[in-house]
């Protein structure tokens, strides 16, 4: 496969791995404020486990600290950690 293919295919499927994350996004979101892009949310979603993937790949960071991480940043924000009944 020549390198040109390569990059197709990686784009192809990074393609369809936001589209597949922004429709789930989108499926599991109740009451969407008017207008949210689930498309652009799927990009950052995607782009921060792309970037997690090359730490991982580097030695960098341990595999499931990664995932917690990408959890936490995902369901919980940037604070990443769960609301408390008192933090409104």
């Amino acid at each position: 496969m020549s390198q040109q293919a390569f990059a197709g295919q990686v784009r192809s499927s990074r393609d369809r791995l936001i589209e597949l994350t922004a429709h789930l996004l989108e499926s599991s979101t109740r009451d969407p404020e008017p207008g949210t892009d689930f498309a652009i949310m799927a990009v950052a979603l995607v782009g921060a486990g792309e970037a997690v993937a090359d730490r991982i790949a580097g030695g960098e960071i341990d595999v499931e600290k990664a995932a917690d991480l990408l959890e936490n940043l995902a369901w919980r924000g940037l604070a990443g950690k769960k609301r408390t009944d008192h933090q409104g």
